[in-house]
């Protein structure tokens, strides 16, 4: 009796030496769902669910997995999962699916280190169209977990959901940034993240002063390309080689810049004696006049 007791408690221990992390998306190969299906580390398996007849997929609570996984002795972690989703898997060879969208990945992001790419059909699929293409957002490539389809010739859309696990490098402010600053070495850093949900395509080299803020820029912030605009070469008060032509005939004049601009900006410039003009920004410290 003591050696049997003995045993069980070292067979607990053993379950707990390494313990289960909880993820948010699981696939199973059958109509049951067993605990090896979290984690290959559970020797007794369990069953934990089945799905409903004609039903692929199921849905559960977190709370609910880490009790039945606790009445049998298995520690998990729940790494504030909340929900859990099932997914019976589809008879399906999903590869070429894979391969482009990892392409569309890294020709986005050219320094991506993809880790893993997870994707599993919203509904059971037994098999692929024999013709589709690869259907997404601009704002897909921008989260590390979204939803895509592939498109039939025939408009048929089948929607696919994707978990992507990868590093970028990406440029960080190193100190705050005024709006209109240029941007440099000396406020900009690359810096190597887990590549999650940005709001809009983040930069991921510094190409020295060539850009400038859009916006003031706090210290430590991801720096994506709404924040920058290409730098004005002409600033506000800047003395100006102002000129038009006429008939092949080019006059110049000096002029001071009453605003910044950009090339091909439009800017307006005032003479030396007094007289405004509108002119374009042909370089720095250059400008045509209208």
């Amino acid at each position: 009796m003591f050696f049997t007791k003995t045993f069980f408690l070292l067979l607990l221990f053993m379950m707990n030496l390494h313990a289960i992390t909880l993820e948010e998306n699981y696939e199973t190969k059958g109509r049951d769902i067993y605990a090896s299906d979290i984690s290959k580390e559970v020797t007794n398996d369990f069953l934990l669910f089945s799905y409903d007849t004609d039903k692929h997929m199921l849905r559960t609570s977190a709370a609910k997995v880490l009790s039945l996984f606790k009445t049998h002795g298995v520690t998990i972690q729940s790494n504030k999962v909340k929900y859990i989703t099932f997914r019976e898997k589809s008879a399906i060879n999903i590869d070429k699916i894979s391969d482009a969208l990892k392409d569309e990945f890294l020709k986005k992001y050219p320094t991506l280190n993809i880790k893993s790419l997870k994707i599993y059909p919203r509904s059971y699929l037994s098999e692929l169209p024999k013709s589709y293409s690869l259907s997404l957002q601009k704002q897909t490539l921008y989260k590390n977990y979204s939803t895509f389809c592939i498109t039939t010739p025939d408009h048929k859309m089948i929607f696919f959901d994707y978990i992507l696990d990868a590093q970028l490098d990406i440029v960080i402010s190193t100190k705050p940034i005024s709006r209109h600053q240029i941007l440099s070495f000396e406020n900009t850093t690359i810096k190597r993240v887990k590549f999650l949900s940005f709001k809009a395509y983040p930069l991921t080299e510094i190409i020295n002063h060539q850009y400038q803020s859009k916006f003031s820029i706090k210290s430590d912030e991801i720096l994506t390309k709404n924040d920058i605009e290409q730098l004005s070469v002409v600033r506000k008060n800047d003395h100006l080689i102002a000129f038009v032509e006429d008939d092949g005939l080019s006059i110049t004049f000096d002029a001071t810049a009453q605003q910044d601009g950009k090339v091909g900006d439009v800017i307006v410039v005032r003479k030396a004696d007094g007289k405004t003009l509108r002119a374009k920004v042909i370089s720095e410290k250059r400008v045509q006049i209208q």
